[in-house]
């Protein structure tokens, strides 16, 4: 029997043409723009094709797709992954909960809202970057990661069960691919059921 894809929603909340800066550093800045968020796009699906294509995987690629969050909050299925694309100034998470309550750096965040989860890569992070994509892409698969295995429970990936491997370091790297524990513990939960928030507030 053919292994289904697994499906990986993406929400670019960021216009095109945004210059983005480095909160710890003005001099450092990149123009966000459509060439960028295609490329993410599809290094987040390289991403998650090296997990699909895991032993203990029950999929066989995965499809990725950039949409509006209307349109991914009528669309998304039961285990199925959202990733917004956001800044700080501009984050769900920080706007409810404090930027202390969320992460202690400047890549992301991923919490139970009670109401689903929300995970989100804040693209101030690769301000500096040699490689943009590649490092949102990172960033995004990271607070994924959270999604997926730790953000409804007491365990933590960057301890276990990942022991702080690959892509469950913070903060993370352009050039840095997932472990074989990160594909293998992914790999394991992709068909899990994780809620996903899709509201543009959190209430």
């Amino acid at each position: 029997m053919t292994k289904p894809k697994y499906k990986v929603w993406v929400v670019n909340l960021v216009p095109t043409g945004t210059k983005v800066y480095d909160p710890n550093n003005s001099s450092y800045y990149y123009d966000w723009d459509q060439a960028k968020l295609d490329d993410t796009v599809a290094e987040i699906k390289s991403l998650f094709d090296s997990v699909c294509k895991h032993v203990v995987s029950k999929f066989s690629e995965t499809d990725v797709e950039s949409k509006d969050l209307g349109t991914v909050a009528s669309s998304i299925k039961t285990g199925e992954l959202l990733i917004r694309l956001t800044s700080k100034t501009n984050s769900v998470l920080i706007k409810k909960y404090g930027k202390d309550a969320v992460s202690n750096d400047a890549s992301g965040g991923t919490k139970d809202t009670g109401s689903g989860i929300v995970s989100e890569a804040w693209i101030e992070g690769a301000a500096g970057s040699p490689t943009v994509p590649d490092l949102v892409a990172r960033l995004a698969f990271h607070e994924l990661m959270h999604n997926k295995i730790d953000a409804a429970n007491s365990m933590d990936i960057h301890s276990k069960p990942d022991d702080g491997t690959g892509l469950a370091v913070s903060p993370v790297a352009y050039n840095t691919d997932p472990s074989a524990t990160n594909k293998r513990n992914m790999a394991m939960r992709l068909g899990s059921i994780v809620s996903q928030f899709t509201g543009a507030s959190i209430p």
